[in-house]
């Protein structure tokens, strides 16, 4: 067998689940949204909050 190369390319593919955020985002949603962004999460998972684009792209 021969051995793959190792491929840490997942790794930067990471989100979270804003879910588990619900109570900071009810409270503060684009000082959250950007604490998310600045801890190196470049996806999330919208758990459906109306009109998030807008507040999203902002932060």
């Amino acid at each position: 067998l021969l051995a793959l190369e190792a491929d840490n390319t997942y790794r930067r593919n990471i989100g979270i689940q804003l879910y588990t955020l619900r109570n900071q985002i009810a409270k503060d949603t684009p000082g959250t949204i950007k604490a998310v962004k600045e801890a190196g999460y470049a996806q999330g998972e919208i758990y459906g909050f109306p009109d998030c684009d807008p507040m999203i792209k902002a932060a």
